[in-house]
């Protein structure tokens, strides 16, 4: 089966899923969703149930744009994003990962359920890492 379509039946499954921090926040949900798109599994100690135990957690592994370069993730040029990308907004003091489908970003943000945003409904501080 072609890994799109494979990644975009695995953001269906998602949708809906209540935010737990540490199971289904915005890190793991990408996590999952970037080994399942790429392959690559990236060693993070997902042991956080807070915000402030996950910011930590960046003192310790390096912002989500360092980590991503770490792994061999390049910066992709906004308006060439593409299905399977990862999406990165960085603001209030901290980062919202997704990934993004068709467009839209598949988000597990505090207090909502995971959802899909529009890509462009994000303004400020975005970037866009993929494997080419």
């Amino acid at each position: 089966m072609d890994k799109r379509i494979k990644l975009i039946q695995w953001a269906e499954q998602q949708l809906g899923k209540p935010f737990e921090w540490g199971k289904a926040d915005c890190t793991t949900v990408t996590l999952e969703g970037m080994k399942l798109y790429y392959g690559k599994e990236i060693p993070i100690n997902i042991g956080w149930g807070s915000l402030k135990d996950a910011l930590r957690a960046y003192k310790k592994y390096g912002s989500p744009p360092d980590i991503l370069r770490k792994h061999g993730f390049i910066e992709i040029t906004r308006n060439f994003e593409q299905t399977g990308d990862i999406f990165l907004w960085h603001g209030h003091g901290y980062w919202l990962l997704g990934v993004i489908i068709s467009g839209s970003v598949l988000v597990a943000d505090e207090g909502k359920a995971i959802e899909m945003r529009p890509i462009r409904g994000f303004t400020g501080n975005y970037y866009v890492f993929g494997v080419r």
